[in-house]
């Protein structure tokens, strides 16, 4: 390298120094030129190298990116994909579900259909006959009624018991020898004829005692009829009612006087009773009758007293 001088004092200075050694003056230097294949902005140059490596780092930050866009891209495309495929599963299993309902609820309806069918039809090919003469409603025996004796001499007591098969109303009426009617149960001293199913009624046990203390008793009397008969027949009848039964009661002669002479001649257990004054009928109701005797007591056959007399007197009959 040729050495070159200062211009202002003439000494020599390296090439590539800007000022003097010496004076320290500023020697001028042409500014140089950029390399034609090096691009100047505002006066600078471009370090290719640092461009080329910006471009190379921001196209792989760019591929990577893209790559990064791409696989999420993907991976939403493919949620949605499999959570739209998932649904429409669903909905698809539903569909099936409602239709395979229907199918069964349609095919049991066409069943029972047939089957009304078949059985209007069955009724339309039977006919019902009325029966001209149905036979008698049978007559529950159920109901027992019991005395303690069927034959009874003038002044013995009579005691009854009642068993009761179902819940009810009972009722017993006592047919006398004369004909009248009364009823001896309900009464004043128990006026509830209403009974529970499995109990026993016994009377006049059962009974409480009178205002003024007296216990009922049943003694057996005779009464006063035409003839003087030794033996009368009387007749007890026991009913049970699911509801209350009213029979009309006189006072004085109780419901009044029978009317039926065949009342104990028609069978073991009639069905009604005839008054004069209305009609007692238990047809169809668990009743149960019992009749009984009631033999006149024998009165004391009179003796003859002949008292000692001394002889020569003569007897009297005392």
């Amino acid at each position: 390298m040729t050495p070159e001088s200062c211009p202002a004092c003439n000494h020599p200075v390296p090439s590539s120094a800007t000022h003097c050694p010496t004076c320290a003056a500023t020697l001028p230097r042409p500014t140089p030129r950029p390399a034609a294949s090096e691009p100047v902005i505002g006066g600078n140059t471009i370090d290719r190298s640092r461009t080329e490596h910006h471009d190379h780092s921001t196209r792989v930050e760019t591929n990577i990116g893209a790559q990064r866009n791409t696989v999420i891209n993907d991976h939403r495309t493919i949620n949605h994909s499999s959570g739209k495929q998932g649904g429409e599963w669903t909905f698809a299993l539903v569909v099936a579900i409602l239709l395979g309902l229907m199918g069964v609820v349609l095919a049991f309806g066409l069943l029972n259909k047939d089957e009304r069918r078949q059985r209007g039809d069955d009724h339309k090919s039977t006919k019902i006959l009325p029966d001209p003469d149905p036979p008698p409603r049978p007559i529950s025996q159920a109901l027992k009624l019991n005395l303690n004796k069927l034959s009874y001499e003038e002044g013995e007591l009579m005691t009854l018991s009642v068993e009761i098969p179902e819940d009810g109303y009972l009722y017993l009426y006592a047919v006398w020898a004369d004909g009248r009617v009364d009823t001896l149960y309900p009464n004043e001293l128990r006026p509830d004829a209403f009974q529970k199913a499995g109990t026993t009624l016994r009377l006049p046990g059962d009974l409480p005692p009178a205002p003024d203390g007296t216990v009922m008793r049943y003694p057996m009397g005779m009464p006063q009829l035409p003839g003087d008969p030794q033996i009368v027949t009387e007749s007890i009848v026991a009913v049970l009612s699911k509801v209350p039964m009213k029979p009309i009661s006189r006072a004085g002669s109780g419901l009044g006087t029978l009317k039926d002479p065949g009342l104990r001649t028609r069978g073991p257990q009639p069905t009604y009773m005839q008054l004069d004054t209305q009609r007692l009928d238990f047809t169809g109701l668990p009743h149960h009758a019992v009749s009984y005797t009631i033999r006149r007591a024998v009165s004391a056959v009179p003796s003859l007293s002949l008292p000692v007399q001394p002889p020569g007197a003569s007897r009297r009959v005392q």
